[in-house]
């Protein structure tokens, strides 16, 4: 009974978002078919909020624990009196990735980074009982643990610890179960991925752990990977079906990952100016997208920007700075003094060549080569939401490793310790982007072969019909 009860403190942070945002969702069922992926991050921006703007934990915790009931008993009355009507395919995702929730909530923190960084904020912010200076998020002493870092991660997680009581190393990954259950939620709802590939993605992220992701290690870049992933998709779902939804749902999640850690906000910046590239692209090509502007906003973007900015001035206020420091002649002459032989080889080997990137790099290439002859030599022009398919994740990946580089060749530690402990995490985003580019070359040569089998078959049927006359 103890170790049920202890279950469910871990996934109360998780099952309170889900079941407010369930609720929430019904009262926007103008947001369509992702009302309870949006409502489920707004909710989650919106604690995230209540720490950083200091309020006690005791205080989330007791308005959690009066809630939740309240919430439960609403949504299964929602529920039996069909207000609220289940969709089954979140539900059969949410069984696949039961194994990955299971090593989060039975594992105990195994990574440095988990254990120095993101939980051990999470745990400096419970004891103190708020979100302050003063719990020690200021102090040298702890200058290891990255300080200048999003508090996504540990905000949540010192509510976890709060809602459960006390600290081990199991209780404050609970809030991992936040982004897991946020991020099932969205591909449960992606359309650019049919219901096949969506599973498939489950269960690589899950029981296969085909990218080696680290999800329940409190490793945040494979978070940051999947993000930006269902950003992207997200927007190229608004390409495809002309929904603004998607749209909304594409910007706010491409802007998520800029709350968990400084490389995810690279990547949120990146996503976008791309995006915007290609649609300036489009329209010198009088390609037919329409991205309205001014219907792309909603509450959950607003949150994640009101958040971003709401740390941004806590960092500032604190003295909190990063440790490139890309604004003196130091970082100039660091960048100068490596550019040479011996240390671009070593960085192309830990970054590009043993993660296998270049492989994959030379693989999505010689797809779109072939997707792109093929074209030619039927006389088909690819259409824009394949182009944009293909080209945004690719060349993010493109634009995210050279800054990668840059940082390598930056580095105020020792380039070989550096490399060594920080990849091949660090090239995850890369890795899932380029498998997603190489998805959408796929499409296109599919999509280009079932075209050429259309007509040859067309032409059989020409001439067996001019036989017939002959006849």
């Amino acid at each position: 009974m103890s170790v049920l009860l202890n279950i469910f403190n871990n996934c109360a942070l998780a099952l309170w978002i889900l079941v407010i945002a369930a609720l929430g969702s019904r009262y926007f069922s103008r947001w369509g078919e992702l009302s309870l992926y949006r409502a489920f991050i707004t909710v989650t921006c919106l604690v995230y909020l209540a720490v950083l703007a200091c309020i006690k934990l005791s205080y989330l915790v007791l308005f959690i624990n009066i809630t939740l009931p309240i919430g439960v008993a609403l949504l299964i009355w929602s529920l039996f009196t069909g207000r609220i009507h289940l969709n089954y395919l979140p539900i059969l995702f949410f069984l696949i990735v039961v194994p990955l929730a299971l090593r989060i909530l039975f594992l105990a923190i195994e990574t440095t980074d988990g254990r120095a960084i993101w939980l051990f904020q999470a745990k400096m912010i419970y004891f103190y009982g708020q979100f302050s200076r003063d719990s020690g998020l200021t102090e040298a002493a702890v200058a290891f643990s990255h300080l200048d870092y999003p508090k996504l991660v540990p905000c949540l997680g010192a509510v976890s610890l709060s809602l459960a009581g006390f600290w081990n190393e199991y209780v404050p990954k609970a809030c991992l179960l936040v982004l897991l259950v946020g991020f099932v939620l969205g591909v449960a709802r992606l359309r650019s991925f049919n219901p096949i590939l969506r599973a498939f993605l489950i269960l690589a992220i899950g029981p296969l752990n085909l990218f080696q992701l680290s999800l329940w290690n409190a490793m945040m870049d494979g978070w940051i990977a999947l993000f930006a992933l269902l950003g992207q998709a997200f927007l190229i779902d608004y390409l495809y079906g002309k929904d603004v939804e998607s749209l909304k749902a594409g910007l706010m999640t491409i802007l998520l990952p800029a709350l968990i850690k400084n490389e995810g906000m690279v990547i949120a910046f990146l996503s976008l100016f791309v995006f915007a590239l290609l649609y300036l692209t489009a329209l010198k090509k009088s390609w037919h997208i329409e991205v309205s502007f001014r219907r792309c906003f909603s509450l959950g973007t607003l949150l994640v920007i009101v958040d971003f900015l709401v740390w941004t001035v806590h960092k500032s206020s604190w003295g909190l700075s990063s440790q490139y420091q890309i604004n003196n002649l130091d970082w100039v002459k660091k960048v100068a003094e490596r550019l040479n032989l011996h240390d671009i080889e070593a960085i192309y080997i830990q970054l590009i060549h043993l993660p296998q990137i270049d492989s994959l790099a030379l693989l999505v290439i010689a797809a779109l080569v072939l997707g792109l002859i093929l074209n030619r030599k039927l006389k088909v022009a690819a259409g824009p939401e394949l182009l944009f398919h293909i080209y945004l994740p690719m060349i993010t990946a493109c634009l995210y490793l050279g800054v990668l580089f840059v940082i390598y060749l930056s580095t105020p530690h020792l380039l070989s310790w550096h490399l060594v402990s920080s990849l091949p995490r660090v090239a995850l985003p890369i890795m899932v982007l380029m498998v997603f580019a190489l998805q959408g070359c796929c499409t296109l040569l599919l999509s280009r072969f079932t075209t050429q089998g259309e007509q040859m078959v067309c032409r059989l049927i020409e001439l067996g019909s001019r036989c017939r006359i002959r006849n």
